[in-house]
């Protein structure tokens, strides 16, 4: 029987812990060990990888009202900022070579899988990717320029941007 790379560990948890993991479980309709990789698996593969970063989450609804009292370039200057810092740091915190691949797996593929910035589609014969989101126009201003100042500071060039309300598209090569 083929394990996919997996194996069995036991761990002591608290009651309470698991009396809400097996609700959630149910709820959700999954086995609790299903829920378990999942909960763990986000943990191991972005939690832990952003920590020293130190992320705050907050509600759609509150992000929402938050952008609303910004203007779009505001918003395009914040994402630089946040561009030029955040993952240099994360790239040197966590020893990743700054190619295209490691920056599009190690750090934007985070940003889609687990803290939910938008979905990346990838179309390789055209040599772009488009980020999709539901979020408008000032998030695609925030992505912009996150985006901008991350290939320039990761990978010192200047990758053609186009935008729209719910999306943005990143061209590879000019």
């Amino acid at each position: 029987m083929k394990d996919n790379g997996r194996i069995s560990v036991s761990f002591r948890i608290p009651r309470e812990v698991l009396r809400i993991l097996e609700e959630e479980a149910k709820r959700r309709d999954l086995s609790l060990s299903a829920l378990v990789i999942k909960l763990l698996t986000k943990g191991a593969l972005f939690d832990l990888f952003v920590e020293n970063i130190h992320p705050i989450t907050i509600a759609r609804e509150t992000f929402l009202a938050i952008i609303n009292y910004v203007t779009e370039d505001e918003l395009q200057h914040a994402g630089e900022l946040g561009g030029l810092r955040v993952p240099k740091s994360f790239f040197k915190q966590h020893n990743l070579k700054p190619t295209l691949n490691s920056l599009l797996r190690e750090y934007f593929g985070r940003l889609e899988k687990y803290a939910g910035w938008f979905t990346a589609k990838q179309v390789p014969e055209e040599q772009k990717i488009i980020l999709h989101h539901n979020l408008g126009m000032k998030w695609s201003c925030f992505l912009k320029g996150h985006i901008t100042a991350t290939f320039r500071s990761i990978l010192k060039m200047e990758p053609h941007i186009d935008m729209d309300e719910s999306s943005v598209t990143i061209y590879l090569k000019q």
